[in-house]
């Protein structure tokens, strides 16, 4: 008689060794491997940035083509994938710093969009508030002009979670009038709470109170 046993182990090791190939075909995807190599380099070049920025693309596509019914899951993928891959231990620091600049970037052109995609804009917003990295400014500084009430508020939060970075490297000059600006714009409550958070610099009191002032005087 055949060794029944015997079958079976070959059946079950041949099932889980496609299982694993499926896995890893899933984890290697060909936009991943594109930055695999320069994850870990100490200093990232133009071509090395493109890479990025190429990658990043290919993450937002991914929402774009998404059905109609998957949209908004699709853009929480899109936040949680970049959010992931910059947490990623292995990366050094100026990749992950590269990888928040490609995004604000990317972000800060999706944003401006008059017919934009509002689940990219949303993923996309998550990310840059979780990075919080100082290369990640321009793309937050680009969300408080989006015409989404929640991705105004996602730049305002991100602003007012960079801030003690921005004082530290003297950004505050390139972040007040942005928030001076949309302060006096605002048209929710809940965003404008938020923009006064970003503002609150005790040790530049007398530098944002004008700000505030503006802010004041435009809404009365």
């Amino acid at each position: 008689m055949p060794n029944i046993s015997a079958r079976r182990w070959r059946i079950s090791a041949a099932a889980v060794l496609m299982l694993c190939a499926r896995v890893r075909s899933q984890e290697a995807a060909p936009e991943d491997e594109a930055i695999n190599t320069i994850r870990q380099l100490p200093q990232i070049s133009a071509a090395d940035q493109r890479r990025i920025a190429d990658w990043v693309e290919a993450q937002v596509a991914k929402v774009a083509t998404a059905p109609a019914e998957g949209r908004q899951a699709a853009g929480a993928a899109l936040r949680q994938t970049l959010k992931t891959q910059y947490e990623n231990t292995s990366n050094s620091q100026p990749f992950k710093g590269q990888l928040a600049a490609q995004v604000a970037k990317i972000a800060a052109a999706k944003f401006a969009e008059k017919q934009g995609d509002r689940w990219v804009a949303f993923g996309l917003a998550r990310a840059l508030v979780d990075f919080n990295n100082l290369e990640a400014l321009l793309g937050l500084i680009a969300a408080l002009k989006s015409a989404e009430e929640s991705i105004r508020y996602q730049g305002a939060d991100g602003l007012a979670a960079l801030q003690p970075t921005i004082a530290t490297e003297k950004k505050l000059g390139e972040v007040l009038p942005a928030l001076r600006e949309a302060g006096a714009a605002e048209t929710s409550p809940i965003v404008l709470g938020r923009i006064y958070a970003a503002l609150a610099y005790p040790a530049e009191a007398g530098t944002v109170l004008e700000a505030y002032l503006n802010i004041l005087e435009k809404r009365l």
